[in-house]
């Protein structure tokens, strides 16, 4: 089994040893990329250790396709970035790239507007930009074109040759050097590319901050360590998720790290982040959720998925095969709750899949259990509700592997089950300290869902655990969460 903790120390002995090489360059690419590089290095191993199966699709095809959608994004990304004008120099740089970053930082836009301090919000994900082109100052970066590398791409490719093999030469490593190098190369031309358009944004707006949505994706780590160099310009970035269990997180590199609450705090401190890069602020996102979340089943999931108040609805929520779940794990998972249904038909059941996941993950289970009585959402279907708190209302429990619904879930009081059938979940907190009830087997898994429908004291004891979990997770301060970042923004 392929050990993710492990993989990443050494990743970051790479990324280390490869710091001086690149002195005199824009960025170091390993550093940039260590998302990428750890996600994608896990995912080979995993197919190189048969613990991750590969669709048999034509490689010619798969190109022409890839092709095709490069060439429409394209045309779509001129065609945005021509369609509104921005207003410039601006006091806060956001750059958010994914959905989740909006919900997370849309409080404090409000209070930074509130404050009368001005914003630009920077993407180059059109899903993003679509989002708050009607209601805020925002402005689109187009992909750029230049096939060829150019005599900066070269350089940084000729580099990256020379930390890679004296690396393995100094080091005996397990990590897939050829792969890795095969993905710097891939990526080296995106980065310039990106680098330069960031450089070209915060020359034009001038903020004093930038705000990126996750310094360990590749937009927001170039952003971060643009703004490094930079004296008069400071990064911050809010955490989102769960920080324990997770080895990119002990990695972050802004000025400013918001976290939820005083056990996030002490676990990144704890993982080797200093202390003065970290401010105690609560979660923006939770600022209002009490008054935007009813009781019982949610009415859409009546409406159209008849579902009833009167039977007990079981949800089921997993982030998909990946860098933290393998393959294998993932289909084991489903080989369980497949058999679960088929045990207990009676019951509601419904899976909401999560962006990263697909309902293609589902084929082999759906062929082994036809007559399953599962409602299956894929991610953002029209028509469904949008915020998971929608989804947990009136669940009679939830079902996941390590993903942060389970925090979510406690927040309403919704009985949690975690299911780990391969140890791969390490490091958890709310797993660790009993906040859930953790299965490892079938048999396990049976118990745990009869013993929370029939009100079994082992879950009261659990829920005891879960709410005193919540109570140190969540800050709450003199002040909203969005308003205390906003000031923090703002001084």
């Amino acid at each position: 089994m392929i050990d993710r903790f492990e993989i990443f120390k050494e990743l970051k002995r790479l990324i280390e040893f490869a710091d001086s090489y690149f002195e005199d360059e824009d960025f170091n690419p390993f550093q940039i990329l260590v998302s990428t590089l750890f996600i994608q290095s896990i995912t080979y191993l995993n197919r190189q250790n048969g613990n991750c199966h590969i669709p048999a699709n034509d490689k010619k095809s798969r190109l022409s396709v890839h092709t095709l959608k490069w060439r429409l994004k394209y045309l779509r990304d001129k065609a945005i970035s021509l369609s509104k004008p921005q207003r410039l120099n601006q006091t806060v740089l956001f750059l958010p790239v994914e959905p989740t970053h909006i919900t997370q930082m849309k409080p404090v836009f409000e209070s930074l507007e509130g404050m009368d301090v001005d914003f630009i919000i920077v993407t180059n994900r059109a899903r993003i930009y679509n989002l708050v082109k009607d209601r805020y100052n925002c402005t689109f970066l187009p992909k750029k074109v230049n096939f060829l590398p150019r005599s900066q791409e070269v350089k940084l490719i000729e580099i990256s040759r020379q930390v890679l093999s004296e690396y393995s030469q100094k080091n005996l490593t397990s990590l897939p050097i050829q792969f890795i190098q095969n993905l710097v190369e891939k990526e080296v031309i995106t980065l310039v590319n990106l680098n330069e358009q960031f450089e070209e944004i915060v020359k034009q707006t001038a903020p004093s901050k930038v705000f990126v949505g996750n310094d360990t994706t590749v937009e927001g780590r170039l952003m971060t360590f643009l703004a490094r160099k930079n004296v008069n310009l400071k990064s911050y970035c809010l955490m989102h998720g769960s920080v324990s269990g997770e080895p990119l997180d002990s990695y972050h590199q802004v000025d400013c790290f918001f976290t939820y609450g005083q056990r996030a705090y002490d676990d990144l401190v704890r993982n080797g982040i200093s202390p003065s890069k970290l401010k105690v602020s609560g979660a923006p996102y939770m600022d209002d959720f009490l008054n935007s979340v009813g009781t019982g089943i949610h009415p859409i999931l009546i409406e159209r998925l008849r579902l009833e108040h009167s039977k007990p609805y079981i949800l089921i929520t997993n982030s998909g095969p990946g860098h933290s779940t393998s393959e294998a794990h993932y289909q084991k998972t489903l080989d369980q709750i497949f058999q679960l249904n088929k045990e207990f038909k009676d019951l509601q059941w419904v899976i909401k899949l999560h962006r990263k996941d697909s309902l293609k993950n589902f084929n082999r289970a759906l062929g082994l259990y036809p007559k399953h009585t599962f409602h299956i959402i894929e991610h953002n279907t029209e028509g469904y509700p949008s915020s998971i708190f929608e989804w947990l209302q009136g669940a009679s429990c939830l079902l996941t592997g390590c993903s942060t619904v389970a925090i979510e879930a406690m927040i309403l009081e919704v009985p949690v089950i975690t299911m780990d059938y391969m140890n791969e979940f390490r490091n958890v907190d709310f797993i660790d300290e009993g906040a859930t009830i953790h299965v490892t087997s079938y048999e396990e898994l049976q118990t745990a869902v009869i013993g929370i429908l029939t009100d079994n004291i082992r879950y009261d004891q659990t829920l005891d655990k879960s709410k005193e979990f919540i109570s140190q997770y969540f800050y709450k301060g003199n002040m909203s969460a969005s308003s205390f970042i906003a000031h923090e923004l703002k001084t």
